[in-house]
């Protein structure tokens, strides 16, 4: 590998490492991250290493031990796929979410109905106007819920 090469699959690859341990993360690592394959709560250089060998052999295709223009282009197609998968099944519960009765169409009141909601839940004096403090009340209710539900998953 010339120094070129090196050059440019560096930051590459480092990005690959902090997007894995991001995804990790996000994926529920629960503070463990699935990198530390000795289990010791740290990312050794070793094991950095070694997902970052394993990042190179699926970028690497061909399996010649160099990454071509044409095998970056090939992985970013088969991303933007996935990326496209995520984001329709997303965009389908989020229909049925607010399909509400279910005739395959979204009326103005079914989408009106979970702003409306979510305001009236705020509103908590029922004035119909958000003030200072109800916002920061919703503000300290919402951040008790997320840890709540953090601390029930464990982490």
């Amino acid at each position: 590998m010339n120094l070129k090469s090196t050059l440019w699959i560096a930051p590459v690859l480092a990005l690959g490492l902090t997007t894995a341990a991001v995804a990790d993360h996000h994926k529920g690592g629960h503070g463990k991250m699935s990198l530390d394959a000795n289990g010791d709560g740290k990312l050794s250089m070793s094991e950095a290493q070694a997902m970052h060998m394993k990042k190179f052999e699926s970028l690497d295709a061909n399996g010649d031990g160099n990454i071509t223009d044409a095998e970056m282009r090939q992985h970013d197609e088969m991303m933007q796929k996935r990326m496209a998968e995520k984001m329709a099944q997303r965009r389908q519960m989020q229909f049925s979410h607010l399909d509400t009765n279910k005739d395959g169409k979204i009326s103005q009141a079914e989408f009106a109905a979970p702003q409306k909601a979510r305001f009236e839940k705020v509103d908590a004096n029922g004035d119909n106007m958000i003030d200072k403090s109800e916002r920061m009340a919703a503000r300290e209710n919402m951040k008790a819920k997320w840890k709540a539900k953090k601390e029930a998953a464990g982490q």
